[in-house]
């Protein structure tokens, strides 16, 4: 088993200090019935993201001034600022909220230059890029566990009561002293539950505390009543079952039988909680996804080849039609492809589609080709989660820790990427 601590002894601990300090944008002090991604920046609340962004950027040009020469931008790294570019220019001629719009990609270009900085520390080395990607995940770690303050301090607020009335359980959890929406804990939590469920198969030791967090996280993915992290996580663990060499094809056949039952049986149960009180119709049209989608697709039809092309405005597109679409009550399209549809047109949807695609399909190949190396299951867990939530919500396409395990991972199965210590 690899030491975590090994690979970042090779990098000078003053190039450290901003990786630790990016994570400061990444948390919420007062959410206004927001999420990460779709926050605004003029707000006293996020005054710390504004800070610490510019900070870095001001560092990285020391940076760049100090090295004079750095590491060559990876081939699939280089399409994600393709992607940049796209919703620059769309910004710039159709955004009706241009200063809101540069904003959002702003923050975005921040994500990706600190990654390139990772990158560049890294020197293509597969192990240290890991363990920064390891790095965000313990970050979210702490996020998580920073609900049981949240439950100690102001538990009115951290188990927030369901509107719709007939819900099995009603209430959901919600982080309160640092701000977590439901959907993000029960997400964050389907992570660690999968990757737990790996490790043992992998037959990795656990520690102590891992006998408490494990059911920890477990209650946290049912607590938060998320539909998508708990569909996204048997369907993960069904394709990691069928896909993975490290089972025999009698042990793997075997588990899919009993996960398999565990899950029919438990299926009643399961629906009740997750269906929130909703009607079958309402979950039906994915309680009121439909409606926005089909109103976001007209919009699009409706629009010039250029627009059509590139986008109606980056993220002002989306705000402007989620508004209209659902009466003023939401600002988003909650779904990352419909998101990007609007936002950055068929270039922009096509080339993060591509980049989702073929993240999962290169580590499908490694999972297979290096049975023995857990990190590769891990890492295609987490993508594969990431994937399916962006059906449901927004991921990748905007500054939130998701776009950033997203180009993490972008440079891991990157073919500039040098492998070491892999056991196949």
């Amino acid at each position: 088993m690899l030491q975590p601590i090994k690979p970042f002894l090779r990098i000078n601990i003053a190039a450290m200090l901003p990786i630790l300090f990016m994570f400061i944008p990444f948390i919420l002090f007062s959410s206004g019935g927001k999420t990460l991604e779709d926050s605004s920046a003029v707000a006293l609340s996020s005054v710390h993201r504004v800070i610490s962004l510019v900070l870095f950027f001001a560092f990285f040009g020391l940076y760049l001034l100090y090295r004079k020469r750095v590491c060559r931008i990876p081939e699939l790294y280089g399409w994600f600022g393709v992607y940049l570019g796209v919703g620059t220019i769309s910004a710039l001629l159709f955004s009706n909220f241009k200063l809101y719009s540069f904003w959002k990609i702003f923050e975005l270009i921040s994500v990706y230059i600190f990654v390139f900085y990772v990158w560049d520390l890294s020197g293509k080395q597969f192990e240290i890029v890991y363990q920064f990607y390891k790095l965000v995940l313990a970050f979210l770690k702490l996020l998580l566990l920073s609900v049981i303050l949240s439950a100690v301090v102001d538990p009115g607020g951290t188990f927030a009561e369901i509107s719709a009335g007939g819900a099995l359980f009603p209430y959901r959890v919600e982080g309160t002293i640092v701000v977590i929406n439901s959907i993000s804990i029960g997400t964050f939590s389907a992570f660690f539950v999968y990757n737990y469920i790996v490790r043992l198969i992998y037959g990795l030791k656990f520690g102590v505390l891992d006998f408490f967090l494990l059911p920890y996280f477990c209650i946290l993915l049912v607590l938060s009543q998320s539909r998508t992290p708990v569909l996204g996580l048997i369907v993960t663990f069904l394709f990691f079952l069928f896909v993975t060499k490290r089972l025999k094809s009698s042990i793997k056949a075997l588990s899919i039988v009993l996960f398999s039952s565990i899950a029919v049986l438990a299926m009643p149960f399961v629906l009740a909680l997750l269906q929130r009180g909703a009607t079958t119709e309402q979950l039906y049209h994915l309680t009121g996804r439909m409606v926005w989608w089909k109103y976001a697709i007209d919009k699009y039809m409706a629009a010039g080849i250029v627009e059509k092309a590139i986008g109606m405005g980056f993220t002002s597109a989306e705000r402007e039609i989620a508004s209209m679409a659902s009466g003023g009550m939401m600002l988003t399209l909650d779904s990352t492809f419909f998101s990007l549809l609007v936002s950055v047109g068929a270039i922009g949807l096509t080339i993060i589609t591509y980049l989702l695609v073929i993240i999962l399909y290169r580590l499908l190949i490694m999972l297979r080709k290096y049975k023995y190396d857990y990190r590769f299951a891990h890492i295609f867990g987490v993508s594969m989660l990431i994937f399916i939530k962006a059906f449901t919500t927004l991921t990748v396409n905007l500054f939130s820790v998701y776009a950033l395990l997203f180009l993490l991972s972008l440079l891991m199965v990157s073919r500039d990427v040098r492998f070491s210590s892999l056991k196949g």
